[in-house]
């Protein structure tokens, strides 16, 4: 019945994707946000800042990186010339 229903609309995931050719590398990971808001101030995100600094010392001018977030979803885009 609707119990269902309303499990598999907050259910979570995560999808992964990613493309190689011989001159760039494309990846994208969009994840769902939890039912339940986490709390306002908490700490987060040092994972992401960690990756740009990384990609910035190893890709200087030849990376891409995108966050996006709506009101169900996250998702990060890299973009890196080979």
């Amino acid at each position: 019945g609707s119990e269902m229903c309303i499990r598999d609309r907050h259910s979570s995931y995560v999808h992964v994707f990613f493309k190689v050719d011989a001159h760039r590398l494309d990846f994208r990971c969009e994840n769902s946000k939890p039912a339940v808001a986490v709390q306002q101030g908490k700490v987060g995100g040092i994972g992401l800042a960690n990756i740009q600094r990384r990609l910035g010392l190893l890709y200087p001018e030849h990376y891409k990186l995108e966050q996006k977030e709506d009101e169900n979803l996250y998702s990060v885009i890299l973009s890196i010339t080979l």
